[in-house]
């Protein structure tokens, strides 16, 4: 049986093709008659059964594939069609007579298309004509200069019938100038006037995009703009040659000048003087050629335009493109998709193409954010399994500050400096601005992108990030907290509800207050779901966290609970089972579109992660931040830091984390099982624990928060060492982060292998879940270590020696740092001995279970005892 989340994607994706069957419907009832070739919009036959034989995530992705071309060119044609339907199409109520007007006044093309337009903005029921009363407020908004007198004059001529209409193909006529005779009572004909009497549209009448600009010859490619009302430059783009036009929709003149004096690597062609472009003429303006073909080229064209009877002082425009940047180092090619040839992403038909526009910074920036800012919902993700990074920059876009400093610099027309955090440390990443799209005409982006067309930033972070690994295939997989902190750096917490001190957390309350206080102070908190339908994790949804608060609910409005204001950024709808409920004890029941209200207690129970970004401390202001760089060898795993808190001032918000390098990056290292611990020197000598996070294959363990006092303390990274045999070693960052205006101070410290050991047992003792066997005088203790690492203790409460036994061999994908899953130790009494540090042995879901032997030293073993637990699934790359 499928799991819920699988139905939900399939609920979503059939609810994407009832929506285009019912615009088809919709199309095809206003068209009546269906026009010659508007059958083809129907869209692709598909039924329902086809989904629901899908019984895993893989089948689902390749059939939605294999589809996703189908739907995508319908929804082209299908606005291609409503585009005519509004400007191209003939109205159906006079076919036959526009169509004779077209034929014997030439009309068509784009004035054709600019007369429907404005046209048809009076004429909302399609019926092919227009009240005779509308025709002076038509004109005007033609831009035509028309008195009353004139207004009324002409309304006789169009409204040939007396009837107070206005056909298209009347109006057309006289647009044309085939309807300048008098009108029935006017009298001798008028003169003929210098210009038709045309109005000047506004729309653009040529359409198109240079979307290949950037390699080292101009591709075949057409651009038009509008550069002033009713003045459009045209650039084609054909055989390594540039060639403008300039074409005038109005009743005057134009007088345009080209300069491309600012051209490089271009032999410009342009005339010494003035164009003139005559009314509704489109006119050669300039030319250029590329000179040394195959080197970089750019190309400025300059314009001056004026009124040429008018007399105005030029206004001035510019064009520019540049085919000087093409990433080489990440280039458009299959191996950025996956370095595996037999990868199934490279099986996709791929066109790259340009995704920013503009040819200064402001006008770049203008492309990445479009109109407005970034929001969250800009981020929608693709064929790339990559929510933990889609979920990321829709949280981040609740903060459009956050977002705009990942962009520090856009260094040219089609090049963009990325800000990303590798190791904890900020890293510059360059890309061009290629994005992988779907073969095809208006084949759209791939992987993540902006849902609105008008902006480019999420597909660009994203390519920033597949550079950073080595291709696309590597972001598969991950949680929210991992793209948090490579987007941001800032401290980052990571909250799963399978631990043993987070289950302790919720029963407490300790873990809602947490929470609101987070909420309160600013941070940003995403929630994921789960998804195991192919035995391995991923956060199949994140959800960001909007709100907590303590309010009245349930079926009589009076039961106080906790509940969550929550966005669903991704599209994809509330987790399965929740009821969305508002607080009903007066406070702000507030929503906006895409959120919703759940119960805290049903949010723990169907999350598997809360991501904690802290961008600022509690308090405001900013983190100061202090790194040290180290490595960890078989033999020597662990690596310690001396930190100094100055001042005397109160305590102050900590984060304490350490970084390993991120092993999806494509021939990166796997990761070793990473460990923190935080020391306090006392002033006599000596250490206070004051926390610690145990071995977990993670890219980052970190602290949750913590109140450092002035002082000196003590970092130490380490590992158990299990996967360092053989000679490897791991490159490992200390990062503190620390809410004072006082100086941090981090530096190297003598190893201490006997502070490390008893911190370990200290943490075991008082971090863990203690199970005491009080009749056979010992405790175990199990520390788990978010879901990848687990670590077990035996303590022995009796007053003699104790030989204790631990066998893991049941366990399902594990490995213990002894090298074997069956370890035996002697304890003293009172004494604690570490007994295995277990985490998953590779790739897939991994539980871990154990049985135990024990007798005082020189008896017979006592009958086995055993436990299992479910360690959770495993993800071999976690990060980035």
């Amino acid at each position: 049986m499928a799991s819920p989340s699988l139905a939900k994607r399939r609920s979503s994706l059939w609810a994407r093709y009832e929506a285009a069957c019912r615009d088809a419907a919709l199309l095809e009832k206003r068209a009546a008659p269906i026009p010659s070739g508007l059958s083809s919009l129907r869209p692709p036959a598909w039924e329902a059964g086809d989904l629901e034989q899908l019984e895993s995530a893989s089948a689902l992705d390749a059939w939605l594939e294999a589809r996703r071309g189908e739907l995508e060119a319908y929804a082209a044609r299908l606005a291609a069609s409503q585009h005519d339907r509004a400007g191209d199409a003939a109205p159906a109520a006079e076919p036959e007579a526009v169509a004779a007007a077209c034929a014997a006044h030439r009309v068509g093309g784009g004035e054709l298309r600019a007369l429907r337009s404005h046209f048809g903005a009076y004429d909302p029921e399609r019926r092919g004509a227009v009240d005779a009363a509308d025709v002076g407020p038509l004109l005007r908004d033609m831009g035509g200069d028309y008195d009353d007198a004139e207004v009324r004059a002409i309304r006789r001529r169009v409204d040939a019938a007396g009837d107070g209409v206005v056909p298209f193909a009347a109006f057309l006529a006289w647009w044309a100038g085939g309807l300048d005779g008098p009108a029935p009572g006017d009298g001798p004909a008028p003169a003929p006037a210098a210009a038709p009497p045309r109005a000047a549209p506004t729309r653009e009448l040529r359409s198109g995009g240079i979307a290949e600009c950037g390699s080292c010859a101009p591709p075949d490619a057409f651009r038009s703009a509008e550069v002033a009302p009713g003045v459009y430059l045209h650039a084609t783009a054909a055989g390594g040659a540039w060639t403008f036009a300039v074409e005038r929709c109005g009743l005057a003149a134009v007088e345009v000048r080209a300069d491309l004096g600012g051209s490089r690597n271009l032999a410009a062609d342009a005339p010494p003087g003035a164009v003139v472009a005559a009314p509704f003429a489109l006119v050669r303006l300039a030319g250029a050629a590329v000179e040394a073909p195959g080197e970089p080229w750019r190309l400025r064209c300059a314009l001056a335009y004026r009124d040429a009877s008018a007399g105005e002082a030029p206004a001035a425009a510019a064009f520019e493109a540049d085919g000087a940047y093409v990433d080489g180092a990440f280039p458009p090619a299959p191996e950025s998709i996956a370095r595996d040839a037999a990868d199934p992403l490279r099986a996709a038909p791929v066109a790259w193409r340009r995704c920013l526009g503009g040819h200064d910074e402001a006008a770049r920036r203008a492309a990445l954010f479009g109109p407005a800012r970034a929001r969250p919902g800009d981020a929608r993700g693709g064929l790339l399994e990559d929510r933990w990074l889609c979920g990321a920059m829709n949280a981040l876009a609740e903060r459009p500050d956050a977002v705009e400093a990942c962009f520090p610099a856009l260094d040219g027309p089609h090049e963009v400096a990325c800000r990303l955090f590798l190791r904890g440390t900020a890293r510059t990443v360059a890309v061009d601005d290629l994005a992988p799209c779907h073969a095809g005409a208006g084949g759209g982006v791939l992987f993540t992108a902006c849902g609105d067309r008008d902006k480019a930033w999420a597909q660009l972070l994203e390519k920033a990030a597949a550079k950073a690994f080595g291709s696309y295939a590597a972001l598969r997989r991950g949680w929210a907290y991992e793209g948090l902190l490579a987007l941001t750096g800032a401290p980052c917490e990571a909250v799963r509800f399978g631990d043993a001190r987070v289950r302790r957390d919720l029963e407490s309350g300790d873990l809602w207050a947490k929470l609101r206080f987070w909420l309160d102070s600013g941070s940003l908190v995403t929630a994921s779901t789960p998804d195991d339908d192919d035995g391995d994790a991923r956060a199949d949804t994140v959800y960001t966290l909007l709100r907590a608060a303590d309010v009245l609910g349930g079926a009589d409005g009076h039961e106080r609970r906790q509940a969550l204001l929550l966005r669903d950024a991704g599209g994809v709808g509330p987790p399965d089972g929740v009821v969305d409920e508002a607080p009903r004890d007066g406070g702000d029941r507030r929503k906006e579109p895409g959120t919703f209200w759940m119960d805290w207690r049903a949010a723990a129970a169907t999350f598997a992660l809360l991501s904690a970004c802290h961008l600022n401390p509690s308090g405001g202001g900013a983190w100061r931040t202090a790194s040290l760089d180290a490595s960890l060898a078989e033999g020597d795993a662990a690596a310690y830091a001396d930190l100094v808190l100055s001042g005397g001032g109160a305590p102050a918000d900590c984060y304490v984390a350490a970084h390993q390098a991120d092993e999806r990056g494509d021939g990166a290292d796997a990761y070793v099982d990473l460990a923190l611990v935080v020391l306090r020197r006392r002033d006599g000598g000596g250490y206070d624990l004051v926390d610690a996070a145990f071995p977990s294959l993670e890219r980052q363990v970190a602290t949750p928060r913590l109140l450092l006092g002035p002082g000196a303390y003590v970092v130490i990274a380490w590992s158990s060492g299990a996967r360092l045999r053989g000679g490897r070693a791991a490159d490992v960052s200390i990062v503190v982060h620390a809410a004072t205006d006082a100086p941090l101070a981090l530096s190297p410290a003598p190893a201490d292998a006997a502070a490390l050991g008893d911190a370990v047992d200290v943490a075991l003792r008082t971090l863990g879940d203690a199970s005491p066997y009080p009749e056979h005088g010992f405790t175990i203790h199990a520390l788990t270590a978010g879901g990848n690492g687990v670590s077990f203790a035996v303590e022995n409460l009796g007053e003699k020696p104790l030989d204790f036994t631990m066998d893991c061999g049941n366990a399902r994908n594990a490995a213990s740092h002894r090298g074997s899953l069956q370890h035996t130790a002697a304890v003293a009494p009172g004494a604690l001995a570490l007994l295995h540090h277990l985490s998953p042995a590779g790739p897939g879901l991994w539980s871990w279970s154990y049985e135990c032997e024990w007798h005082e030293a020189g008896a017979a073993p006592a009958p086995r005892e055993h436990d299992a637990r479910d360690g959770g699934p495993f993800r071999p790359t976690l990060a980035y």
